[in-house]
């Protein structure tokens, strides 16, 4: 495992001066309303009303998909992972060219919830709140944050292979399907292949970054 974490060394290519400059002084960035920059990383999540599912079934996930793709595309901002679960999600996006998130996730959680009340002929909240974000300011939290990210369905117990779970990138990022939600220039800065991800995700779990409970959300 010594060549993953000698590759998860921070290196500072993705942030910009200032912030990096800000957390080598041990600044941490606190949980509050995030104000969004361009070329920088956020964690994106939301989670249905008290906990409740906001996916039903396999079509549900897809619908959801699909509005992903859409409005994340419109807006030209980039998902270098996510993952949906039963009850909530998680995304790690890029706003390189453009810092509307509140527009897209507003755009993109409104058409959803439309959708899925029309669909089952429900009323009422389906998500607890608008959706939460997390400036990830530190380099060494980036790939930390993927594993923790994709590895979801099975710290849940929903499956037993990750490559079972259909519904994030992570088999993208392993090779195993073409499609086109992944940003892999981003992981080349961190793996050699396909593989030393997957070994990276499934092997021994590499020491937690000091800090990354505060980019990560209850």
């Amino acid at each position: 495992m010594a060549i993953y974490l000698t590759l998860l060394q921070p290196r500072g290519q993705f942030l910009t001066p200032g912030l990096r400059e800000a957390n080598h002084r041990g600044t941490l960035m606190p949980r509050r309303r995030v104000i969004f920059i361009q070329h920088a990383f956020y964690h994106v999540y939301n989670r249905g009303e008290n906990k409740q599912n906001i996916f039903f079934n396999e079509d549900d996930y897809i619908c959801f998909i699909k509005l992903m793709k859409k409005y994340y595309s419109e807006y030209k901002i980039k998902i270098i992972s996510y993952c949906l679960m039963p009850n909530h999600f998680h995304f790690l996006i890029n706003t390189e060219e453009n810092t509307e998130i509140s527009k897209c996730m507003s755009q993109l959680i409104n058409s959803y919830v439309k959708k899925i009340n029309k669909k089952y002929t429900r009323f009422g909240r389906l998500f607890a709140d608008r959706f939460k974000a997390i400036h990830i300011d530190r380099d060494e939290y980036l790939m930390y944050l993927m594993r923790y990210i994709h590895r979801n369905p099975l710290e849940a117990n929903i499956v037993n292979n990750l490559e079972k779970w259909p519904f994030s990138n992570y088999l993208e990022y392993i090779g195993k399907r073409d499609g086109e939600i992944k940003e892999w220039q981003v992981l080349q800065e961190y793996f050699e292949t396909p593989a030393h991800y997957k070994n990276y995700v499934l092997g021994e779990e590499p020491t937690k970054p000091d800090g990354f409970d505060n980019y990560i959300f209850d």
